[in-house]
């Protein structure tokens, strides 16, 4: 008798988990991580070629070198790599 209510007691349970999954479904976890109306804000991350420092783009001290743009730190990092590397600049 017991036996029976105890594989009874399980098996609604699991019927009422599954009957509650299906009627009251949970988001996706994206949307969880970022309500509507909350923007995904993603940084790209760039490296300093003077000293190997990861630096947000945004914030970065740009450098046109011929076709390619390079992302510095800091001013001073950008000063030293053009003393440094001048042969990047001769035409």
């Amino acid at each position: 008798m017991i036996f029976r209510l105890i594989i009874l007691g399980i098996l609604f349970f699991f019927l009422f988990r599954i009957i509650r999954s299906l009627l009251f479904s949970s988001p996706p976890l994206s949307s969880q991580l970022f309500p509507e109306g909350e923007k995904k804000i993603v940084n790209d991350m760039v490296k300093d070629p003077y000293c190997g420092v990861y630096v947000d783009r945004d914030q970065a001290f740009p450098l046109r070198v011929k076709n390619k743009v390079l992302y510095f730190c800091s001013e001073e990092c950008r000063k030293n790599y053009l003393q440094k590397d001048t042969k990047y600049f001769e035409k």
